[in-house]
């Protein structure tokens, strides 16, 4: 990559962290001499400090953080119990879902928790229905009739 006046700061850097190649390092000395004006921006950085690298701190119980990829089966367990809450389960999901089940018995007492969520609905009555019926009078129903005759 050529260094120009629109990327010359990421090959300062690079230079000050020493991530340039031998190469890179003749091409930013040249383009210093093109450029003695940026030659005190340069030293500024070359002049500051450098962080040392700290490994991260120890943290016990790190493992015991980390899962398997292969036993991320909470979202598919979770959609499977609302399609057989729902009726919409095909039998091949049916037969997933109950190997999960019959795998783990966590995932058996979370699907009977799933099951009760399924309230029954009450059975609504609802005296003098017949009431809020409104008559239709006998000459409006006629002309409807007749009209739809008509056409």
């Amino acid at each position: 990559m050529e260094i120009d006046l629109e990327n010359y700061p990421a090959f300062f850097i690079d230079h000050a962290e020493g991530r340039l190649s031998p190469q890179g390092q003749a091409q930013l000395e040249a383009f210093l001499e093109a450029h003695p004006a940026l030659r005190a921006e340069f030293d500024e950085l070359a002049s500051l400090p450098r962080l040392a690298a700290e490994p991260p701190p120890p943290m016990p119980g790190r493992q015991a953080l980390l899962r398997d990829p292969g036993s991320l089966t909470g979202a598919r367990f979770d959609d499977l119990c609302v399609a057989r809450l729902e009726g919409e389960l095909t039998p091949a999901e049916g037969l997933e879902l109950e190997r999960m089940l019959a795998a783990s018995p966590q995932l058996a007492r979370e699907a009977r928790l799933y099951a009760l969520t399924r309230l029954p609905a009450p059975a609504l009555a609802m005296p003098g229905k017949r009431q809020l019926r409104r008559p239709v009078p006998l000459r409006a129903a006629w002309k409807r009739s007749a009209a739809w005759g008509l056409a």
